[in-house]
């Protein structure tokens, strides 16, 4: 089988990070996996994606963004781009397209007109409505298959009867388990001369930081003097939020510390005691999961799959969305009891071994993949 893989939206993440662990098992199937990818901002998406041996096409493809000047020339492009994608899905023959992320619709309308068979992974549950409406009308009218990486995004978008008819699998997110491996011992809480709670997002309103940020001011004043630590990118588009999130730490008394991209997250998770996801929507999140793999005690809000995959109080803890002092009751919890906290992390482990190991993930792809095409062929 040739595959083909489309991303508007190159800067590197979780979804692109899924594409890579995903097409590395599927090449040990000796099926052929390869790249669409815009040329800008995606300079450390394309030097992974070279490092794990796949070809790549780079395109001037644009992303959709409410920034105005870039919408315009979203609007603009659009049909040229599509007409570019349907000269490349022609010339290379691939028998399978597949579109990574809600707002791909290129992607979904080239392999329309070609009548390749094409698969759509949704993995968010926060665009607005007229993008959602958009994603069901193509959705529909395509047919195509949809993966969906949490019931939430599951209940976001296909509650209802309108996409009844579109072959529909749920797979989780995958965590490489050769890398996100844990190699350090866990020492008890009273032990420590300095516990450290981390997060790692991207500083974006949808991450919730500043209830992190709010969580550490909590504790500082009952004197729980921890060191905080908030590994991710700045964006482009949210400056006014990432001057927001500075402004809130150079307030703060407690120690908190932005420290950027980190390229070596499992060593920074190795080094974490407690991790803390203060998302307020997410369809994994993956770095829960991560964390989970790494075999740290989990805080998350009540985001994406946590629900499904968190035993509360026994595999981590889960507390409601924007509620900072949920979250400090949480770590408070956790501190005061270093003996659940082994127990926790290693049935958080074990729990993320089982759902989300690359190797199983890559082999779920596959399958559906094999299953829609069939399921496909049936119904012409």
């Amino acid at each position: 089988m040739k595959i083909c893989y489309v991303d508007e939206d190159g800067r590197f993440g979780g979804p692109q990070q899924r594409m890579l662990l995903c097409a590395e098992q599927i090449k040990k199937f000796n099926h052929l996996v390869e790249f669409i990818i815009p040329k800008a901002d995606a300079d450390l998406f394309k030097k992974k994606i070279k490092l794990s041996k796949f070809s790549v096409i780079e395109l001037a493809l644009t992303r959709l963004t409410f920034q105005k000047i870039y919408l315009i020339k979203y609007i603009i492009f659009f049909f040229y781009e599509i007409y570019i994608l349907v000269q490349i899905f022609k010339k290379k023959k691939y028998n399978l397209i597949q579109a990574n992320s809600t707002p791909q619709f290129k992607a979904i309308i080239a392999s329309r007109i070609l009548g390749i068979p094409c698969i759509w992974v949704i993995e968010d549950s926060y665009f607005p409505k007229i993008i959602v409406y958009i994603f069901k009308f193509l959705a529909k009218i395509t047919r195509c298959g949809l993966i969906y990486t949490s019931n939430s995004v599951f209940n976001f978008y296909f509650k209802g009867n309108f996409l009844k008819k579109n072959f529909k699998k749920r797979i989780y997110a995958p965590v490489d388990s050769t890398i996100f491996n844990p190699k350090k011992k866990q020492q008890n809480f009273s032990l420590k001369k300095q516990i450290i709670i981390s997060t790692v997002a991207g500083i974006i309103p949808v991450k919730g930081i500043e209830f992190f940020i709010e969580m550490a001011n909590i504790l500082e004043k009952e004197n729980f003097f921890f060191k905080y630590l908030i590994a991710g990118g700045e964006i482009e588009s949210q400056k006014k939020y990432s001057i927001k999130i500075k402004k809130l730490i150079k307030q703060s008394s407690a120690d908190i510390r932005l420290v950027g991209m980190v390229d070596d997250v499992p060593n920074f998770l190795n080094h974490t005691d407690i991790f803390v996801c203060s998302s307020i929507s997410e369809a994994g999140p993956i770095t829960v999961y991560e964390a989970m793999m790494m075999k740290k005690p989990v805080i998350t809000t009540n985001v994406g799959a946590c629900n499904e995959i968190i035993d509360n109080y026994k595999s981590g803890i889960i507390t409601p969305i924007k509620d900072s002092l949920a979250l400090a009751r949480a770590v408070r919890y956790l501190i005061n009891n270093p003996n659940l906290v082994k127990t926790m992390s290693s049935k958080a482990h074990d729990m993320s071994k089982f759902l989300f190991c690359s190797k199983k993930i890559g082999y779920e792809y596959l399958e559906t993949y094999n299953q829609f095409i069939n399921e496909r062929n049936k119904n012409l």
